[in-house]
């Protein structure tokens, strides 16, 4: 993975989240965010990625680079934030994104899948 410093200026909130495991009981961090269903319909081979953390609104920001296209997936604590805070995401977990709601998917339902990723987690942060 090259260096990746994000430019995006604005993100978008997971509308569901939660933790998974694929066959090998890795974590999988499984996202349904209904503006990037596109993306979900994509096979993943190359990604950058860069965990930032905005004071201003206590949110851990996942931005990534996908065919030279950014996005930016917002982590706000008392939101998709708690997912952050399980045992899961303090070891190298993978994120799954979907652009489906959790209650109509099925093992057919299509997804972006990014791995491996790790969380540095920001001291300013506290959490």
């Amino acid at each position: 993975m090259s260096q990746y410093i994000p430019t995006v200026n604005e993100g978008i909130y997971p509308q569901d989240a939660g933790w998974t495991e694929d066959e090998q009981q890795q974590s999988i961090l499984l996202l349904s965010i209904p503006e990037l269903v596109g993306l979900a319909n994509q096979v993943i081979t190359k990604f950058d990625y860069a965990w930032l953390f905005d004071s201003s609104i206590n949110a851990y920001i996942f931005c990534f680079r996908v065919n030279e296209k950014e996005y930016a997936v917002i982590f706000q604590f008392n939101h998709a934030g708690k997912f952050l805070l399980e045992r899961e995401a303090y070891e190298s977990f993978s994120i799954a994104i979907t652009g489906v709601e959790f209650s109509v998917m099925t093992e057919h339902t299509p997804y972006a899948l990014f791995q491996p990723i790790t969380l540095n987690r920001q001291p300013v942060a506290g959490w």
